[in-house]
């Protein structure tokens, strides 16, 4: 069996193990006074519409400034669920390929004042490629007046890139952060709602890892960090 497993039975503690290193270069992005350790190795979650789930523990000064999520995707998994608000909309079928529509539902980000993304490794065969990922973000057409999802953002690299990576290209870039939710620059809100999604056209037999940390009123201290580290995301 490969060291990381299959895309079908992931070795989540060899995954986990190599995500040690990635978040010690993302520490390294943050201003001292900020620290990043992994708590929870990818552990399968009971109700997600995605592979697995770890937690990384962020101090600020010392003390404790939330958690960032870290997110195992298949192909065709998503962070949506299937809220009443938005179960009904209409799903493009080039997003889906008629599995896991749930995982593509966006969801309220009511209370989070910003969240940030972090391409932590992409799984293929026997190599770990760090900072690489390729996913999607998608809200609904109209905030107001919902009647179907689409595609927001690229997150991570784009299409073209990220497949000349698994084919052995080098990578040519270190770690990057990028916001799913947030303000711009003019003031205008973007990324509520949303879900974030492994689109299944994109490849197969790669396992994709990545970091969620939202920021809310209770970490708030974190916000001029990652606003001033973090950029938004291409379309």
């Amino acid at each position: 069996m490969k060291e990381f497993g299959t895309v079908e039975c992931p070795n989540l503690n060899t995954i986990s193990g190599a995500l040690i290193d990635p978040l010690a270069r993302y520490e390294d992005l943050f201003p001292g006074n900020v620290s990043l350790a992994l708590q929870e190795p990818l552990l399968p979650i009971a109700g997600k519409n995605y592979s697995a789930r770890g937690e990384v523990r962020v101090r600020l000064d010392g003390n404790e400034a939330g958690t960032m999520y870290v997110v195992a995707f298949r192909p065709g998994d998503g962070t949506g669920v299937a809220t009443e608000a938005y179960q009904f909309l209409e799903i493009p079928l080039n997003l889906c390929n008629g599995q896991n529509k749930d995982g593509l539902v966006p969801r309220s980000k009511k209370g989070t004042l910003l969240e940030a993304f972090f391409p932590l490794a992409t799984i293929r065969d026997e190599r770990a490629i760090q900072y690489v990922a390729c996913l999607e973000e998608l809200t609904v057409d109209d905030v107001a007046v919902p009647t179907k999802i689409k595609k927001a953002w690229t997150l991570g690299d784009d299409k073209t890139a990220y497949r000349s990576y698994l084919r052995g290209r080098p990578v040519d870039h270190g770690p990057r952060i990028q916001l799913t939710t947030g303000h711009m620059r003019d003031g205008s809100r973007f990324g509520d709602p949303h879900a974030v999604h492994y689109n299944h056209n994109l490849c197969d037999a790669v396992i994709q890892v990545v970091g969620f940390l939202a920021v809310t009123k209770e970490n708030v201290g974190l916000a001029p960090i990652l606003d001033r580290l973090a950029v938004v995301p291409n379309q």
